[in-house]
Formats: C-alpha cells, sequence, structure tokens
C-alpha cells in the first residue's frame, strides 16, 4: 500500500485494518493534513504496514500479534529480512564491555551477519560502529520519530547509507520516552535471529529484553568476562541460571560459534514457518 493510499483510508478503516491505537489513527490523518508527508517522502521514508509484502516476515513470525502494525524505514530495506543479531547493553557500560561489543560485532560482520541495535550511546553505538567499521551493516531501530533521526558525531565517519537502515514504529515527530525504548527493544529482538546482551543490570531496559527474548524463545547470549560493576549484575544472574555464554576463544576473541548455529536453527524454522504461512 502507497503513503497517498494509507492516508486517504478513514479513522475506523485505520483501526480495522491495521490494529493500531485511535491516537495513532488520529495522529495518521493529522499527519495528511501537514507538511510532514511531505517531508517523510522527501527524506525517502517509506511507510510498511503489517500487510506490506515488505514488511519484514520474521518480525511477523517472532512477535505475532505485537508486531508493530506500522514501520516508518529508511535507507536499505534489504537489510529487513536479513541474517541479523540484535545487541543490547548498558549505556554506561565498563570499558571493558564497549570492547567486547565491537568485537563482537566485528566477528559476525566476518560471517555475513548484519547487526541489529537501538542507537543509544554505549554498547548500541560500539555495535554499530564496529559492524560499518568491518565493511558490514547495521540496522537502526529508533526509540523516538524517524523524523528526529540525526547521524551522531560517534558514527559520522563511517555511516554509509548504502549499509544502513533506520526503522521506527512511532509516529514520525514522535519524541523519545522509555516505554518507547523498552518496545523498540523488543521491535530489534523480533529483527534478530539472536540476541546478545553486553551489560545488563538487574532492572531496566537491557534485562527487560533479555526477559522478552526469553519469551519469545529468541536464542540469547550473554557475554561471560570479569567486571565488577552494577552493569553486569544481570549477566550473573542469567548465567548463573544457565544462559548461553559468550568468551574469548585461544584467540582473545569472542567465540560466537554457537550463535551462528542459533541462527542456522532459525533460518531453518523460519523457512518452515513461512511455507505454511503461505499455505493458509
Amino acid at each position: 500500500m502507497s503513503l497517498a493510499d494509507m492516508m486517504g483510508m478513514p479513522a475506523d478503516q485505520l483501526i480495522r485494518r491495521f490494529g493500531i491505537s485511535q491516537k495513532l489513527a488520529e495522529g495518521v490523518l493529522a499527519f495528511k493534513k501537514s507538511a510532514l508527508q511531505a517531508s517523510l517522502e522527501d527524506n525517502s521514508v517509506s511507510v510498511l504496514t503489517i500487510l506490506s509484502e515488505t514488511y519484514p516476515l520474521r518480525l511477523k513470525l517472532a512477535l505475532g500479534e505485537a508486531a508493530p502494525p506500522v514501520l516508518f524505514v529508511k535507507g536499505n530495506f534489504d537489510l529487513l529480512n536479513s541474517k541479523s543479531v540484535g545487541f543490547c547493553g548498558a549505556r554506561k557500560a565498563s570499558q571493558k564491555g564497549l570492547a567486547v561489543a565491537s568485537l563482537c560485532a566485528e566477528a559476525l560482520v566476518k560471517e555475513g551477519v548484519n547487526v541489529s541495535s537501538g542507537y543509544a550511546n554505549g554498547v548500541d553505538m560500539k555495535a554499530h560502529i564496529s559492524a560499518l567499521e568491518h565493511g558490514g551493516t547495521t540496522t537502526i531501530v529508533l526509540a523516538e520519530g524517524i523524523q528526529n533521526f540525526r547521524i551522531k558525531n560517534d558514527i559520522q565517519s563511517v555511516f554509509d547509507e548504502d549499509r544502513v537502515v533506520i526503522v521506527s514504529e512511532f509516529f514520525p515527530t514522535g519524541r523519545w520516552f522509555i516505554s518507547n525504548a523498552m518496545q523498540r527493544n523488543r521491535t530489534i529482538m523480533g529483527l534478530s535471529k539472536a540476541m546478545i546482551v553486553i551489560e545488563a543490570s538487574m532492572k531496566g531496559g537491557t534485562f527487560s529484553a533479555a526477559m522478552d527474548a526469553i519469551e519469545h524463545r529468541v536464542p540469547l547470549f550473554f557475554a561471560d568476562y570479569k567486571v565488577d560493576n552494577i552493569s553486569s549484575e544481570g549477566n550473573r544472574y542469567f548465567l548463573s541460571k544457565g544462559a548461553n555464554a559468550i568468551r574469548a576463544n585461544r584467540h582473545g576473541k569472542p567465540n560466537i560459534d554457537g550463535v551462528m548455529r542459533a541462527i542456522n536453527r532459525s533460518e531453518e524454522l523460519n523457512s518452515t514457518s513461512a511455507k505454511q504461512l503461505n499455505l493458509i
């Protein structure tokens, strides 16, 4: 469905067809009457509804009815259905944690895996930057409207629009909220075939994202290294419960063999699920 067609639908039809809230439907119609629509088109932002052929299949399969009904997308659309691993971790991670995030992203890129994260400072930004620095691709999932996106100074030198896709499920001019960040983390998880947690405290967004991954049976991995700070208490907790661990190999690099096995299993399951969807 084109943006113009979507904008031409009445509010009640938008609600019924796409499962969006009354508030969002009213916002869509208000947006039709403003210069925002033209601004999105001028900035090459596309609108994907959950019924669009280009809507990420993985997101539908992973989140089901909880999948975002509408996505605002800019950049390399192919990355939405690529083999991706999500990164989550503390904004104020230790220097060791930031280094591990960078090394894990580098290792995945060398295996042809896309890196997905939330564009926050700390672990997220390190993962995005490392992916691009080493010739890979990255998915930036926003916790605010896509019209607020700006290329941050830290990533500017390696930013390549051909190797990046920017995604938001929020109204285009919407502001950042904590609740948005929690919801954004679920979308990162839904777009990913596995999740890597670098440093998690015992509460907050990263811990919640890990619990969501367990609930939705997304393979979950925790970086396992010695660091004594509050931002890593969640890692120790999950690892003590038998969570999958990423440790250094004999060369001092992250051993991602388990992650790659999980990705391959996920692709097999998704292929089967996709075939079943086509038969319904």
